[in-house]
């Protein structure tokens, strides 16, 4: 666009005027007041109106950035979203590998060592598993052994009484041991008995 100059120069003319007016009211103010008869001037006269606003500035240049602001506190939860739609289902995993061949019971046997212990054998092949049992069973050992080892359940004789082990011991029953309970006691001893009187002997012979 093609600028006037004389249009322009009016503009600019205007603005100055507009720019002192102020000024030039206040030196209006100051010729018109009295002077006394020393050339003091006179009292001040009253505030004239102001004037109109200047015309608007140009822009300045951009001041330094800021120092990086606080983070802003955490927002309230937002409201819970729709359920999804279903998903598809997923493939079938691969089968698991084929465990070993169990026992058979024609496989068995059980082993008895003459006491209290029993083993359950589980043979197949060369395969061979073992399970052993020991049952609470009661056994008479015979007359006390001194030194001998018994263990639970076993009996014995001593004394003339029965005792039962009550857990493994070497010591001797009727000794004070708590491994020892008397089972049977020995009975008292009959009284004498008188001598049976003589008989005639007979003889017995063939008919």
């Amino acid at each position: 666009m093609r600028l006037d100059p004389d249009a322009l120069a009016a503009d600019v003319v205007r603005l100055v005027k507009a720019a002192l007016a102020p000024v030039t009211a206040r030196l209006a103010a100051l010729e018109a007041r009295p002077t006394s008869k020393d050339g003091e001037p006179g009292p001040a006269g009253a505030r004239g109106q102001d004037g109109p606003p200047g015309a608007a500035g140009e822009r300045g240049p951009d001041g330094p950035a800021g120092t990086p602001g606080r983070d802003g506190r955490d927002g309230l939860p937002g409201v819970p979203g729709v359920p999804g739609e279903k998903g598809l289902d997923g493939k079938d995993g691969l089968h698991g590998k084929d465990g070993l061949d169990g026992f058979g019971f024609d496989d068995l046997s059980v082993l008895h060592d003459g006491a209290r212990l029993l083993t359950f054998r589980f043979q197949q092949g060369t395969r061979v598993k073992e399970f052993p049992v020991t049952i609470p069973a009661v056994i008479y050992r015979g007359v006390y052994a001194d030194g001998k080892a018994y263990d639970q359940g076993d009996t014995t004789t001593w004394a003339g009484s029965l005792w039962h082990c009550n857990e493994p011991t070497t010591t001797k029953p009727g000794d004070g041991s708590k491994a020892w309970t008397l089972t049977v006691k020995r009975g008292r001893d009959g009284k004498d008995g008188q001598d049976a009187p003589s008989l005639p002997v007979v003889s017995v012979g063939k008919r």
